[in-house]
Formats: C-alpha cells, structure tokens, sequence
C-alpha cells in the first residue's frame, strides 16, 4: 500500500508477537503523540521495540492484518 504523504513512515510498536500498535506519522515523536492521545492509560515504556518504516506484510496475518485499517494516511491503524 503506498504512503498518502511521501514524508509519512510506518511503525509499529510491539509488547509480544502478535500484539502492539501500528501508526503512521511524520515522526517517531509524532507516532508516540498520537498513541498517547489515543491511549493515554497505556506507557510506551512497557513496549519492547519500535520497527520504523514496519513492512505491514511481516505483520501477523490472522489478527493483526486481517483486523488493521488503511495505513496510508496518517493515524493509529492498530489496533
């Protein structure tokens, strides 16, 4: 799926192998705002890593990709 923005990455934000959160944003600062804005409850300090410019095709297939939403625009697309 091509980026809506050419100046958007992808991310993902994982805490297991099968969960986390994908974002796209114009920055890693600007990917975490949008997580905390969502989820203000949640610390990102829990997470174990971040991918940068995350291939959505190495994404779990049976929850993750079959339960995501467009990830060309800007916004939390996971869950």
């Amino acid at each position: 799926m091509i980026l809506n923005n050419p100046l958007l990455k992808r991310y993902w934000f994982y805490s297991g192998p099968s969960s986390g959160f994908g974002v796209t944003a114009f920055s890693l600062e600007d990917a975490q705002a949008l997580l905390k804005a969502e989820f203000p409850e949640y610390i990102l300090n829990e997470l174990k890593g971040i991918i940068e410019d995350v291939d959505i095709q190495t994404l779990e297939m049976s929850h993750v990709r079959k339960n995501m939403v467009p990830t060309n625009f800007r916004g939390i697309w996971y869950p």
